[in-house]
């Protein structure tokens, strides 16, 4: 089978990301229609509705700074391709060492970044990305982003479609997909940092207390 051609997988990667985002503004219109019409006295209600799922970026901020950021990816529906949890410790599956594999990768792509503790779990990664001076090097992959949320956003979709295209070319893992867009912190001093490693390090030993987990 011919390999895909790079201009393709891009375009693929686009068309999942837009529709993942139409997929949600659908179900939000569509929970308000019957119950919305003009001038109704839900109207207030309503557009509350629309308005909660807010831009998990923070306003204003760029996102370039040098720093460190504690991000969150998930998969899509919390599906578990990356391993399992045995005995408080991290398996990692065949998908799990390829998203390890490339994560760890990052900062051949990026001078100005290294990556700080992180951990790879069964349907999510969580680690802390170090942002230092002026963005240099070639990055991962020319993947379209919103410019206003900087070198992170640009870090973290170029990681989601290098790992996607990789299990594609190996013919890995046919249903896999991620979660829309990820989660982000600023960690602002020292006390911070410290209790986020903490957090990542411990990550395995409280799997089925995490947010993430699957019953």
């Amino acid at each position: 089978m011919a390999a895909y051609p790079e201009w393709l997988d891009s375009l693929t990667y686009m068309t999942n990301e837009l529709w993942g985002q139409g997929s949600a503004l659908l179900k939000i219109l569509s929970a308000t229609k019957d119950s919305c019409q003009p001038g109704c006295s839900n109207m207030n209600k309503c557009n509350n509705q629309i308005r909660r799922r807010k831009p998990q970026r923070l306003a204003g901020y760029d996102y370039s700074l040098s720093g460190y950021y504690f991000v969150t990816i998930c998969t899509k529906s919390k599906m578990e391709h990356f391993g399992t949890i045995l005995d408080g410790k991290m398996i990692l599956s065949s998908v799990g060492k390829v998203v390890d594999k490339i994560w760890i990768s990052i900062p051949d792509y990026y001078e100005n970044v290294t990556i700080d503790e992180y951990i790879v779990m069964p349907n999510h990664i969580h680690g802390i990305v170090v942002i230092d001076g002026v963005e240099s090097g070639t990055g991962h992959f020319p993947v379209p982003t919103n410019q206003r949320y900087g070198l992170l956003s640009k870090i973290i979709n170029s990681f989601k479609f290098v790992v996607s295209k990789e299990l594609r070319r190996n013919r890995m893992c046919p249903n896999f997909g991620w979660h829309r867009s990820y989660h982000d912190h600023i960690i602002r001093n020292e006390e911070s940092l410290h209790a986020i490693r903490q957090y990542i390090q411990s990550n395995p030993l409280k799997w089925q207390l995490d947010r993430y987990y699957r019953n």
